[in-house]
């Protein structure tokens, strides 16, 4: 090998770094079947118990046939390879940290898909049997100078399984060639994993050209992996980045920003606009301007350059929004729903419900029909989330079809005969249906499409429009007894909470008046904004959370809930969601003004809740709230047990000034793991709230990924911050978050998360998490002098830790329970155990 790009095992035990193909996606057509199952069921045995009839379809096929290698020992970075009768360059896979060779993304529709990866490993000595632990959720064969190594192909969806087997390599250069292989459903976890003993010697060597300056390579590679945007506190519109060019030779960038969503139906859109910068060798900052037609988000800014001829790109994601979307002015709620509706109309993303801003508005029928056309053809197919659009298109169809042609309107129809509401119909999608959300969406769908078209026959159920409403209803029925007894399973999600008001919005506008099923939803819709007022903040929404993504935990200026709050009482943000809130401006509800009450606390006031809710009861959840600061918490919620999405507890002073703590589910910064780096646990702890404090333990197998757990504690977002060896404290307005960690803290220093992370070595751990403000303590320093914590015992079933101030607080596993200076707190809140106090400080 004339020339090679050289890397070291990632932490000393992991081949990370590769060329690789072009990924090979081909869309799969497979027999029309039909599922059973129960709405929320997969959050107690997980969601493998739902697998499409598809995969097993898949399973039966790909399992009949071996994984055969193409000869990848001639490739280059960057030069032409023909493989499946595809010609093209063969690309720099570039980890970014991730532990993981990392393909995960979100497809819509099912699609089989295979990628082709080649290193060399350059090894000092020659190793006989030499262990390796090979770990994939999908199918992985690997070969070694030719010969076929393992075949490990599980293809369990999204759920990591591990084999061992073990390689003979010669000193010196030896090729590895690994296929990885899956059906994507949805959400996908497309990774293979391969680690060898810590102390193996050997490096993974990539084939560039002979012109490529590998050590520039490196080091700009270097340079990528250690930018991250900084916070944005004035909203002025510029993005601040910060990328340190610790090089000798000036570093040009391309900057941009990405506009892509997970929910969207519609193909990623390129960047909205990218600026070229230069930085000189010691320069650390880099300041672009946002387009300003860029809609308020969480969004992707995109890095690219390239070292001779090689491209190199790093995503990181920052919120970014704007003055004017963050203190909007005020009025009556007809005046915020004008320009809530104005908004949506004119600068948000162009899909159905900017459409039926647009035409609400007045605007341009033609316009609002081409947004439709866009979301039209994700309904035809059935692909993943249309439910979202699909509802938007009825309520466009009842009342605007005046204004559209009569070849989108036939369209429309077509796809509302020929779509498929329920798992009990036939079909051969991959539309998640079991979860609350998507559920009430594809009740209320088949719901109003039957109205609209009483006397068609609706070609996947055979029902006619008449029979399909009557379905529908006791669907319905059955959804909103649930949820009258439960309420959100996924409880307060952010990601989730505005979906289900965006479909509860909609069945308002277009039920009649004397449908019984419309008080049922307006009573779902007091509800929901209850549970917005009770955990709004400061014009944000911050709760513990049955699911959430890294985009909502952080971009608290920009999801749902705050747009909800604006809406209703003036107290929030102009969003881009405008799902949520769009139906809701166009209708005569209101949200109750008596919640303002819990909404917007008196100086001195505590508002105190602990309440249960949830499939099968199954989370205790507690709030502690002042004007200034709160706290919330799942209580023992899982112990111990694997994670998902789950945000268990939440401290929060304002939209950035927040803390909380969790066990990475993956090792890559901004991915699409579920759990990913912060959002959710890999495994979940023990967590109890009473009042201003929460204790957290974690007991971690030895085998998880991960042997840390870590605080998100944005320094840039407070006045002033103190650390100490194992404690942590931020202040801002008067208030104040105390963070301990048994094992110690370790400022973040490199990589993406700068300045907002605090790791926390070990697989077993005890955090304590405490607020306060101005009313309780006279400075940070007394808060902090009341708030240090000493472990005094620790037991395999409790722990107890003493606090300046002399409480001592144990943590009990058996039965779950806070002990708070003698008084102890069962996690248990159900029936007459669930209280709401409003006291003085």
């Amino acid at each position: 090998m004339k020339n090679a790009y050289v890397c070291s095992l990632s932490e000393g035990r992991y081949i990370t770094n590769f060329l690789q193909t072009a990924l090979f996606e081909t869309q799969e057509h497979f027999r029309d079947t039909i599922m059973t199952g129960r709405i929320n069921e997969w959050l107690k045995y997980g969601f493998s118990i739902n697998d499409n009839p598809c995969r097993r379809e898949f399973l039966d096929r790909m399992l009949a046939q071996e994984a055969t290698c193409p000869d990848l020992s001639g490739c280059v970075c960057g030069e032409d390879f023909t493989c499946g009768g595809k010609t093209f360059p063969m690309e720099l896979y570039l980890p970014h940290g991730n532990v993981n060779v990392d393909q995960s993304g979100f497809w819509h529709i099912p699609t089989s898909l295979t990628r082709w990866y080649v290193t060399w490993l350059n090894c000092a000595r020659a190793y006989e049997n030499l262990p390796v632990e090979l770990s994939t959720p999908g199918g992985a064969t690997v070969w070694l100078n030719g010969e076929k190594q393992v075949s490990f192909r599980p293809f369990t969806r999204n759920m990591v399984k591990h084999t061992e087997f073990s390689m003979s390599l010669r000193q010196g250069m030896n090729l590895l060639c690994v296929c990885l292989e899956d059906l994507a459903e949805r959400d996908t976890d497309f990774y293979f994993r391969l680690a060898v003993p810590a102390g193996t010697e050997m490096t993974a060597c990539v084939p560039m050209p002979e012109q490529v300056d590998t050590k520039r390579l490196g080091e700009v590679i270097g340079i990528l992996d250690n930018a991250f945007v900084l916070l944005d506190q004035t909203h002025d519109g510029m993005i601040r980045l910060d990328v340190e060019n610790d090089s000798a030779t000036p570093l040009t960038l391309r900057c941009g920003v990405e506009a892509a969503e997970i929910a969207s139906i519609q193909e990623a859109k390129g960047p909205h606009q990218a600026e070229t910068v230069t930085l000189h060798p010691g320069e650390r900052r880099i300041t672009v301007r946002q387009d300003d037609m860029l809609p308020p988000g969480f969004s992707a800014v995109c890095l690219s350059t390239e070292v001779d001829g090689i491209p190199l790109t790093r995503r990181v994601a920052a919120e970014l929004t704007q003055q004017r979307y963050i203190m909007p002015e005020g009025g009556s709620i007809e005046e915020r729903a004008r320009r809530l509706l104005c908004f949506a109309a004119a600068n948000s993303a162009p899909n159905t419900h900017r459409a039926v801003a647009l035409l609400a508005t007045g605007g341009s029928g033609e316009a609002a029909e081409s947004m439709l056309r866009r979301d039209l053809p994700g309904i035809r197919s059935h692909k993943d989330c249309c439910d979202f659009y699909l509802i938007g298109q009825l309520y466009v169809l009842m009342n605007y079809a005046d204004r559209l042609s009569e070849t989108y309107l036939s369209a429309l129809k077509e796809a509302i005969l020929t779509f498929r509401f329920w798992i009990d119909e036939p079909g051969n999608d991959v539309m998640w249906f079991f979860s609350e959300n998507h559920a009430l969406l594809f009740h209320a769908c088949q719901y109003l499409s039957g109205q609209l078209f009483p006397d068609e026959v609706f070609t996947v159920s055979g029902l006619t429009g008449r029979e399909a409403v009557q379905k529908a209803r006791r669907m319905l029925e059955g959804w909103f007894d649930d949820f009258e007894r439960e309420f959100m399973t996924e409880w307060n999600s952010n990601a989730y909470l505005p979906i289900d008001t965006m479909a509860f919005g909609y069945m308002y506008l277009m039920m009649r008046g004397d449908d019984p099923l419309r008080e049922r939803v307006r009573k779902a819709l007091d509800r929901i904004f209850l549970c917005l007022a009770m955990y709004g903040h400061k014009r944000t929404f911050a709760s513990s959370y049955g699911r959430s993504y890294e985009k909502q935990l952080k971009g608290n200026l920009t999801n749902g809930p705050a747009s909800l709050l604006y809406w209703a009482y003036g107290e929030g943000m102009i969003t881009s969601e405008t799902g949520a809130y769009v139906p809701l401006c166009l209708s005569d509800y209101r949200a109750p003004e008596a919640y303002r009450r819990y909404l917007t606390l008196e100086e001195g006031e505590v508002l105190f809740t602990g309440a249960n809710q949830g499939y099968e009861e199954h989370v205790n959840l507690t709030l502690y709230k002042t004007k200034r600061v709160m706290l919330s918490a799942a209580n023992a919620f899982k112990p111990y047990l694997p994670g998902y999405q789950e945000h268990i507890l939440q401290a929060t002073i304002d939209a950035h000034a927040q803390v909380f703590v969790n066990h990475p589910g993956e090792t890559h910064a901004f991915g699409s793991g579920r759990p990913s780096y912060w959002a959710g646990n890999g495994m979940l702890p023990l967590a109890m709230q009473w009042e201003d404090l929460a204790v957290v333990r974690f007991k971690i197998p030895g085998a998880s990924l991960v042997n840390y757990t870590h605080l998100y504690f944005p320094e840039d977002a407070f006045d002033r911050t103190l650390l100490g060896d194992d404690w942590c404290c931020g202040e801002r307005d008067g208030a104040y978050i105390f963070a301990f960690a048994k094992n110690g803290l370790v400022k973040q220093t490199r990589g993406a998360y700068q300045r907002e992370e605090m790791i926390s070595p070990g697989l077993e751990n005890v955090w304590l998490i405490r607020v306060g403000d101005v009313n309780g303590y006279a400075s940070m320093e007394d808060f902090i002098a009341d708030s240090r914590c000493v472990l005094e015992e620790e037991s395999e079933t409790a722990v107890t830790i003493r606090l300046g101030s002399g409480r001592r607080v144990t943590l009990s596993d058996m039965p779950a329970a806070i002990t708070v200076d003698g008084e102890t707190h069962l996690s248990d809140l159900r029936g007459e155990r669930a209280f709401m106090t409003i006291n003085h400080q």
